[in-house]
């Protein structure tokens, strides 16, 4: 190719290069910057954003530092050399060329003057990053991403609110795999359901966390069976961890409000700052308030309240930490946007129907009252004791409706059972830990020491109210109560009552260790389950014991690859047989392989994985026997001796190029069951998601800036009758960020394509996000 080129071609060539060259070397030194004085931490950060570098350092170097004002336009070195002026922190440009925040020795003049000491755990910072957090969730003890032998991922707080997340649902397309399994709020990594957690608190499928999206500080998402962590509950797909907002050093002042389709509409507020001189008495208050007029099948919009006021007392000297937390909401849930057909496959432009009252749905109040103490005991060392009691009482008016032809009335007529469901769910969680760190030659060690007991009280009851058909074609009201009602022992018929109290104990050890570029992670849980059920004595106590080995190496700083191996457990609590026996209890095995890097200096980041899970014993409904009803008004279930789940999971998060960051992931999975009878879950085998944002005017100062998305999702393998097809979501935003303000504009499916969560049945399935406009205003009055 070069002899194809003249001389001057060449030169001209050279020349432009050089100019390209030069153009960006003074954009890069000179920049415009207006950073106030405070806190370091919160100034590291403004620097990041309107330098576009990247910086690495420890979290606990930062803090209790502050950093005096920066402004004007600045030589970036100088801007960065100015910010750390006085606070004993030094820069240095690392082997692969990252610049590296390090504390030097007093007095010492410049960045070369000193040698920090080895760095085994580094903080890449960027709010973009997948890997941008430090991650709590896979060691309940923070730990740098790059050094867990697992695969982890964040989304911040900074990304939902440009993407205007009005619920879990919108946060989690932004990682690989993870997918709404009913529409509801439940989700399926890997093929498999996932575990919630509110601040390392598994959540029953009897509880939820329903809370606005304004208190969460950032989701930690683990893939994997977490059961070691988090307790059997969590599910083998892996574990969401919704980390909410806690008091902090310095003061924040946040107002938010949304108006959008529907009549929708949400006023939120975050406030905090230190009570006391030496800010050891810090207290946080954020509130909420939600509703919408409609849904789009008629019925009563859902509306919320929500506050959550939190305190936290810090003794410096002592090592002492307190907080305290509670949250109380009260609100109304309508019900999903379902539609019916008795086509071989969903879509073809069916619409949504109500087939209940406007009144439809489910009322519910809920309290989560919180209490921890972290006590330094020695250098290095900290006891830990967390209790959590969670209250939810709800009650709700479901109309639960199908096509029904062994009933007399084949489609379009749909037959409606009217029910009342009222439940009170108590759960109350206690942990006490002991964390700390120490060596063994060259070897380090950060040692956990754990005890979980969690507890859950549940007491329900049902009563049938009505029957009913409707014609989908006509409209036409069919009242059933006199036909079919004595076929149902009466209706309204007599309240149902049924209650379980399910316990778990276990004891956790982990051992995170690091020698020289190698790091291992072995861990052990001993836990014991109870189900708890008096009215079932045949349900055993189960006791398993859970081991787990990762193993990491990091070639580079910003390279590092790993495997790990772990075993889960599942207690096919309350399911039964026909014939009336307990489904025997379910164990697996999971294999891992994965790749992390971090590169341009920590501006783009690249995670890739393989898995493969093992199962014994899955619980899947007795296709023999589909209308039986065996227990706790439960279907029937049969064991599959083995199902085996394989995939891959690819993300990608970064700036590619100056003022153009993007988000992205792709995952494949496949499951085959040892036998015929189906695999259980519906999963799904393709998915895929693409959110990019692009700043107008660069990364300084206040600008306009335009992001989209798109969401791929293949089509479900299930044994349903109806075939749940693939589809494509697109999501448009833009807005305009201020110092103290900004707005944000957006719609959601813009194309308005039909869109189903992964669970359907044969005849009806519930709708996923219509289409819908938001207008999101927020004010930062700090």
């Amino acid at each position: 190719m070069t002899g194809l080129l003249t001389k001057g071609r060449r030169g001209q060539i050279a020349l432009a290069a050089a100019a390209l060259v030069l153009a960006i070397s003074a954009q890069a030194q000179v920049r415009t910057f207006d950073i106030p004085a405070g806190d370091l931490k919160s100034a590291i950060d403004a620097y990041i954003a309107q330098s576009g570098r990247q910086l690495i350092y420890r979290a606990a170097d930062l803090t209790d530092r502050r950093s005096r004002e920066i402004k004007g336009e600045l030589d970036a070195e100088r801007a960065l050399a100015n910010l750390l002026e006085g606070t004993q922190l030094k820069v240095r440009r690392d082997a692969s060329g990252a610049l590296v925040i390090f504390v030097g020795e007093a007095g010492s003049g410049d960045a070369s003057a000193t040698e920090p000491e080895k760095l085994q755990r580094v903080e890449i910072t960027a709010s973009a990053l997948h890997l941008a957090e430090r991650n709590r969730t896979g060691t309940r003890v923070d730990a740098d991403p790059m050094e867990l032998p697992m695969s982890v991922s964040t989304v911040s707080k900074e990304l939902l609110a440009q993407q205007q997340a009005l619920n879990l649902r919108d946060a989690l397309v932004n990682v690989a795999g993870v997918q709404d399994l009913v529409g509801g709020g439940n989700f399926t990594m890997r093929g498999f359901l996932a575990g919630v957690m509110r601040n390392g608190d598994i959540l029953s499928f009897a509880q939820r966390f329903d809370a606005p999206l304004i208190t969460i500080s950032r989701v930690e998402v683990v893939k994997g069976p977490e059961a070691i962590i988090a307790g059997v509950t969590s599910g083998y797909g892996g574990v969401v961890n919704l980390i909410t907002k806690s008091p902090q050093r310095e003061p924040v002042l946040e107002s938010v409000a949304t108006v959008g389709s529907r009549g929708y509409y949400e006023l939120g507020v975050d406030a905090g700052f230190p009570v006391n001189e030496d800010k050891s008495l810090q207290v946080r208050l954020v509130a909420s308030k939600q509703g919408a007029r409609t849904t789009f099948s008629g019925y009563d919009g859902s509306n919320k309240e929500y506050v959550a006021p939190s305190l936290t007392w810090r003794n410096r000297s002592s090592g002492t930490e307190v907080t305290a937390s509670y949250e109380y909401q009260k609100g109304r849930t309508a019900p999903s946007d379902i539609l019916y057909t008795d086509q071989p496959q969903l879509g073809g432009g069916l619409k949504g129907v109500g087939l209940g009252g406007a009144d439809t749905g489910e009322d519910s109040t809920q309290k989560v009252t919180s209490l921890s103490l972290n006590q330094r005991i020695f250098s290095g060392w900290e006891l830990g004791l967390k209790f959590t009691r969670d209250e939810r009482r709800s009650i709700s008016r479901s109309a639960d409706s199908s096509p029904s032809a062994d009933l007399g009335f084949p489609f379009p007529n749909v037959v409606t059972f009217v029910s009342v469901f009222d439940e009170v769910v108590k759960a109350n969680a206690a942990k006490v830990q002991l964390k700390g760190g120490f060596d063994t030659g060259p070897v380090s060690h950060s040692l956990l020491l754990a005890y979980d007991d969690h507890r859950l009280s549940t007491v329900s009851g049902v009563q049938f109210m009505s029957i009913s058909a409707t014609n989908l074609m006509t409209g036409v009201f069919t009242d059933l109560n006199p036909i079919l009602g004595p076929d149902f022992g009466g209706v309204p018929g007599l309240r149902e009552e049924d209650g379980t109290k399910p316990a778990e104990k276990g004891l956790l050890v982990m051992d995170h260790l690091t020698w020289g570029q190698w790091v291992a992670l072995a861990g052990v849980r001993a836990m014991r389950y109870d189900p708890g059920n008096a009215a079932q004595s045949d349900l055993t106590t189960f006791k398993e014991t859970l081991p787990s080995l990762g193993v990491l190496y990091r070639v580079t700083p910003s390279l590092s690859v790993y495997a790990s191996a772990s075993k889960g457990f599942t207690p096919n609590f309350r399911l039964r047989q026909f014939d009336g026996n307990p489904v025997a209890p379910e164990h697996a095995t999971q294999a891992e392989l994965g790749v992390k890097a971090v590169q341009v200096g920590g501006r783009m980041a690249f995670t890739a994985a393989v898995f493969d899970i093992k199962q014994q014993n899955v619980a899947v409904r007795d296709s023999a026997h589909p209308g039986s009803v065996c227990t706790g008004r439960n279907y029937c279930y049969v064991s599959v001796p083995g199902v085996r789940s394989q995939g891959a999971e690819l993300e990608f998060s970064g700036e590619v190029m100056p003022g153009l960051t993007v988000r992205a992931n792709y995952a494949y999975t496949d499951k085959q069951a040892s036998t015929q009878g189906g695999t259980g879950l519906p999963y799904v085998r393709n998915t895929a998601s693409l959110w990019g944002n692009y700043r107008f005017g660069g990364v300084m100062g206040a600008a306009w800036w335009l992001g989209a998305g798109l969401q791929y999702r293949g089509k479900v393998v299930s044994r349903a009758a109806s075939s749940n097809p693939e589809w494509t979501r697109l999501d448009i935003n833009g807005g305009y960020e201020a110092k103290s303000w900004s707005l944000v504009a957006g719609v959601k499916n813009a194309a308005d394509k039909q869109l189903y969560p992964v669970l359907a049945s044969p005849d009806f399935a519930r709708l996923g996000q219509q289409r819908e406009f938001y207008l999101t205003g927020r004010y930062n009055f700090r």
